[in-house]
């Protein structure tokens, strides 16, 4: 056989087993990297599930703080965007008093994951926007409910203080909470990972449960404070 009629033989066998060995090697990439994220993950969720006593006692002392400084300094304010957006501030305030007591746990996650990537660039950006948002979250300054609710107040709730609208720009946007697990990490995951994954939803759901009980702190707060 002529050598270029054997070169038109093997090409398309040639061209397939590379990409057969490309193909290989993204797949182990996606499976490295999701493990890693998995490992990560686990990790910054059980940090998260230790502090449930300690959030607990974040958001008490929040309540006997305003309690302390402004007691019913809104009375009779107006229910308008101005008064939801302060509640939005409370809100604010309540996450990142509780995110504080993760943020070493946090800043590791954020090493093992940020330049974790996968061949679905679309994971790959989810997840890099993800702890982009935890970075953002970790930055922004806790500003004073009650110094911003007095300052409504003196304007005869006609102006909010610009600390408010600062925060709540800064924060609504980047809130997420800790442990999330991007749908399209599925096709990656190894079944040896069933067991931390089983354990990551545990711990999401113990989350859950203690953020539907924040909403009980909120409004004795925000009662508190006198705002409607």
């Amino acid at each position: 056989m002529r050598l270029d009629a054997l070169l038109l033989v093997a090409a398309p066998a040639l061209l397939a087993l590379t990409g057969a060995c490309a193909t290989a090697q993204a797949s182990a990439t996606d499976v490295a990297s999701t493990r890693a994220y998995l490992d990560a993950n686990y990790k910054l969720l059980q940090a998260a599930a230790t502090h449930a006593t300690a959030a607990e006692a974040r958001l008490r002392e929040m309540l006997i703080q305003v309690r302390g400084e402004c007691p019913n300094v809104a009375f009779e304010s107006p229910q308008n965007q101005d008064s939801k957006e302060l509640s939005n501030e409370v809100i604010g305030v309540m996450v990142l008093n509780v995110y504080h007591l993760d943020l070493p746990a946090v800043r590791r996650f954020m090493r093992a994951s940020a330049r974790l990537s996968w061949t679905d660039a679309r994971l790959t950006h989810a997840v890099r926007r993800y702890v982009g948002k935890l970075g953002s979250l970790a930055r922004i300054s806790i500003p004073s409910v009650c110094a911003d609710v007095r300052s409504w107040v003196m304007s005869s709730f006609q102006t909010l203080a610009p600390a408010t609208t600062l925060f709540d720009a800064e924060f609504f946007p980047v809130w997420v909470g800790v442990g999330e697990l991007p749908a399209a990490l599925g096709p990656f995951e190894r079944p040896d990972e069933g067991a931390t994954i089983r354990r990551i939803d545990a711990i999401k759901s113990e989350l859950a449960d203690r953020e539907a009980r924040a909403v009980v702190w909120w409004g004795k707060i925000t009662a508190a404070i006198g705002l409607n």
